[in-house]
């Protein structure tokens, strides 16, 4: 049987790249629904999170703020540098919204991935 680990934005193996940086913000506070009480949060078309696991899939979930006023998150995810995927927010409504799935992977052969999501 497989197993499943929850990884936080704040793991040290994640890889941050930014050309102005990427913003780790605890707004979410203690009684929030976030994993680790915290945030990643960049604007900045080129800024990449990567991420390398061992498996066969990988899901992402993110909050999402206030979608419909100020606009949907640009980012296209890929595995292994193949195939990126946009992500569409369309169905989700105003507001803050937790726990969404913004990206899951095909089944992969097992072995080491890297992950990587790009804000375009």
């Amino acid at each position: 049987m497989g197993k499943f680990l929850i990884i936080d934005d704040s793991d040290p193996d994640i890889k941050y790249t930014s050309t102005t940086g990427w913003s780790s913000e605890s707004l979410v506070g203690p009684d929030s629904n976030e994993y680790g009480e915290s945030v990643h949060i960049s604007t900045t078309p080129g800024d990449m999170m990567e991420y390398s696991f061992e498996g066969i899939g990988i899901s992402v979930y993110a909050t999402l703020n206030n979608v419909v006023s100020q606009g949907q998150p640009d980012i296209v995810f890929s595995i292994d540098n193949e195939n990126p995927v946009s992500f569409n927010a369309s169905s989700v409504g105003d507001g803050v919204v937790s726990h969404i799935l913004v990206y899951q992977s095909p089944v992969l052969l097992n072995g080491t991935h890297t992950l990587k999501a790009i804000s375009t």
